[in-house]
């Protein structure tokens, strides 16, 4: 009895042995991806490049060339022509040397250094173009005249909501908006700087459709052509008519 216990013993620690063995193999060989994104820029060469049409459908940009900030993803922009004008070799510190390219938008407005292999040449193709229309406005505060903060016609496929043609109303202009939520609870809390308060209070965004109020979620509310879709700034409870 005690031999077979010790046979046993034996065998079992010959077994944890070679398993430690083959798991600290396959830690050293294995790629380490998190790691070699996370590597640091060690140096960045730069040159000016001819100024080309092209688009992209994946991929983050940043705000320079050394890559430590992302501002944009492109994925978001998928019918944008951009166009680009520099170029560089950046070089990691695990010795990795990529090239970058500096791209921005007809308009200026979005901008940043994407990895060269998302680019695809030419201009963006925008396709199944909608001839649906609804005019949205924003408007501020009572108190503060009532301005227009942005208006104007917004193209949209059938499904957009009151919140997806404030979102492309607003991106079209370059101002921000801030919101929680998904579909069914999308909730507004930011347009232009003017932020809601906790629980509302201080004041909150609502939104109407062809003068009437809804209670239900803007990213609910399926429009129709023709619409017109109102977004402004409550300071109290009833000043715009809406009672919650």
């Amino acid at each position: 009895m005690k031999y077979y216990r010790f046979m046993r013993a034996f065998v079992l620690g010959i077994l944890v042995v070679m398993g430690v063995l083959i798991a600290g193999s396959f830690s050293t060989t294995a790629p380490q991806p998190v790691q070699a994104q996370s590597a640091k820029v060690v140096r960045v060469k730069t040159m000016n490049i001819s100024k080309k049409a092209t688009h992209v459908s994946r991929g983050v940009m940043y705000s320079s060339n050394r890559l430590t900030k992302m501002v944009h993803n492109g994925a978001n922009y998928r019918g944008t022509t951009f166009y680009t004008y520099r170029q560089a070799q950046v070089t990691r510190s695990n010795k990795k040397t990529t090239a970058y390219v500096y791209i921005r938008s007809a308009n200026g407005r979005v901008a940043g250094w994407i990895w060269k292999g998302y680019l695809k040449a030419g201009k963006a193709t925008v396709t199944n173009v909608s001839n649906k229309k609804v005019t949205v406005q924003v408007n501020g505060p009572l108190s503060e005249g009532n301005k227009i903060i942005a208006s104007g016609p917004v193209s949209f496929k059938t499904g957009a909501t009151a919140f997806s043609v404030l979102q492309s109303l607003t991106k079209r202009k370059g101002i921000k908006i801030a919101y929680t939520g998904r579909g069914s609870s999308t909730y507004v809390t930011m347009i232009a700087g003017k932020k809601t308060g906790s629980g509302g209070v201080g004041g909150g965004w609502v939104y109407q459709v062809n003068g009437h109020y809804s209670n239900r979620s803007a990213g609910a509310y399926k429009l129709k052509n023709g619409d017109k879709v109102q977004w402004a700034w409550s300071e109290k409870a009833g000043d715009r008519g809406w009672q919650g």
